[in-house]
């Protein structure tokens, strides 16, 4: 009887794709020319947004405004579960645990280049993977 609660917990993982709340690793890796592009390269701000919902975040980062508003690292709606922020610098390469909050699906990640950056500068992903790879280069950012 008490196998119950395990059989359909790898039922919910394997058949449904459910996955529960954990630490993700993000593997930050960043160009040596970081934010190069008026001067030296420079540090980068990065936040990260766990989200419920994925749409208001793909709304915000489709125009100027929105960016901005992404860029105070702040709750922007209710689907934000959680926010944090940190700095890159250029040819930083390291490793951040993130806990992922319980009602989570989705890991969003804007950074901060200068205004004249001509890449993404704000993408998500599902929490699909207990590790994430993220790349910050000259004017741009992704997921590997």
């Amino acid at each position: 009887m008490k196998r119950w609660p395990l059989i359909l917990g790898l039922v919910c993982v394997v058949l449904l794709g459910c996955s529960a709340p954990g630490q993700v690793t993000l593997k930050v890796s960043a160009s040596r020319s970081l934010a190069l592009v008026d001067g030296p390269p420079r540090k980068v701000e990065v936040c990260i947004y766990q989200l419920r919902r994925v749409e208001p975040f793909r709304e915000l980062r489709s125009y100027p405004e929105g960016l901005e508003r992404l860029y105070e690292c702040a709750p922007f709606h209710e689907s934000v579960v959680t926010v944090e922020r940190f700095e890159v610098a250029p040819g930083a390469r390291f490793s951040r645990k993130v806990t992922r909050a319980k009602d989570a699906k989705y890991m969003a990640v804007v950074a901060r280049f200068p205004e004249k950056s001509k890449g993404p500068v704000a993408r998500y992903t599902p929490f699909d993977d207990e590790i994430v790879h993220l790349y910050l280069g000259k004017e741009s950012l992704s997921f590997h």
